[in-house]
């Protein structure tokens, strides 16, 4: 998720859930363009970002 209003609560109550890992990321480090920051670019580029830092839950 990225980080706003809330999100922090947000977070920690999701990771109370069993499986569940939940993180927070800041809105900046996701600017790939300037231009084109968009949902659907945030989107891609958190996918991304989690497919190569795997995070183990427990």
């Amino acid at each position: 998720m990225e980080a706003s209003t809330g999100t922090f609560n947000i977070a920690r109550a999701m990771n109370k859930l069993p499986g569940v890992l939940a993180c927070v990321v800041n809105p900046h480090s996701t600017r790939i363009n300037e231009t084109k920051k968009t949902d659907k670019e945030d989107c891609l580029f958190l996918a991304k970002l989690i497919l190569r830092t795997p995070v183990e839950c427990g």
